[in-house]
């Protein structure tokens, strides 16, 4: 199993849903450790979970819509607390703890021992380019809690 992917969730054209790319676009141009692999996705759930096999750690950057998570509020968390539920209730609509787990049943090895999820408290999603002023005042915060978690410390 690789190491680490750090992978930016969500839409580059609903708004504030592109946190994840654009936090993505600076870590690729920073000298990241060894084993860091860095990328971006627009999937669905079952994709997604299909891009974190083969790494042992997953950081997720996503915008979060939670209601312990308030606008603008730099969160955390396991993915397990991003959602309520693993159970599969619908394949075409399968939550992402879901997919890991269909996953995990076929491929018990590759799957990730740990997801977590670093994100900024979003609004109701909007359509258009680039982020609000509050999501990206807290690009580079989120950047930071990225490579903390890496061990490659902050951007200063």
């Amino acid at each position: 199993m690789s190491s680490t992917l750090i992978l930016g969730w969500g839409n580059p054209v609903l708004g504030d849903d592109a946190l994840g790319f654009k936090v993505v676009e600076k870590l690729k141009k920073m000298r990241l450790p060894e084993g860091i692999k860095v990328e971006c996705c627009s999937s669905a759930p079952f994709s997604v979970a299909r891009r974190m096999l083969n790494f042992r750690r997953v950081i997720m950057i996503d915008s979060l819509q939670l209601p312990h998570v308030g606008e603008g509020e730099v969160a955390r968390l396991r993915l397990n607390e991003l959602c309520d539920s693993p159970i599969l209730v619908n394949p075409h609509g399968a939550s992402l703890p879901a997919a890991l787990e269909v996953y995990r049943a076929l491929y018990p090895d590759q799957v990730p021992e740990e997801v977590l999820v670093i994100g900024v408290g979003v609004g109701p999603p909007s359509a258009g380019e680039g982020l609000s002023e509050g999501v990206e005042a807290r690009v580079d915060e989120v950047v930071d809690l990225a490579l903390t978690e890496i061990g490659g410390g902050g951007s200063g």
